[in-house]
């Protein structure tokens, strides 16, 4: 049984294209293609979109994560409200701010308390998108922005 030898083409980014082996392909190979062992040629359809040929060498690629959309920031920023509403056994951020009119004193400070704190948060959301847009600013990651939100406005809860 002969060796078989496989040959593949690889787009500008080092992507492959197409694959050409010499028990179905035996002459005549397109001009641009490298000689790539079997393993790699399987290595290559197992995980397609994932390999790459840099410097003609095989390599894993990792590809960036997608860059958050502002639905993934509202919802994570929706979800650290309703977190902090939860810490006092509210259901959710919309439940605490319907105390802020309540007859229990203790209910009606803890909304209003939550009501000024989220209204710092989203007029600072706001404010710092405005800024990505403008480019005054790199787009943080949602847990990067969680995080400086939480340092730079922490909620303090009345007595």
């Amino acid at each position: 049984m002969t060796d078989i030898i496989v040959r593949a083409t690889f787009n500008a980014d080092g992507f492959p294209t197409g694959f050409y082996s010499s028990d179905i392909w035996p002459e005549g190979y397109p001009d641009d293609t490298v000689e790539i062992t079997v393993d790699q040629w399987h290595e290559c359809l197992e995980f397609q979109g994932r390999r790459r040929l840099v410097d003609g060498q095989l390599v894993e690629y990792i590809p960036p994560p997608p860059v958050p959309t502002l639905a993934d920031y509202t919802a994570a920023i929706a979800g650290m409200l309703d977190a902090k509403a939860r810490e006092r056994r509210y259901d959710n951020a919309v439940s605490i701010a319907t105390y802020a009119g309540s007859g229990n004193a203790q209910w009606a400070a803890e909304a209003q308390a939550f009501v000024t704190w989220r209204d710092q948060i989203w007029t600072y959301c706001y404010a710092e998108l405005d800024k990505v847009e403008a480019g005054q600013r790199e787009q943080p990651t949602i847990s990067g922005f969680l995080t400086e939100l939480e340092t730079q406005f922490p909620l303090n809860w009345p007595e």
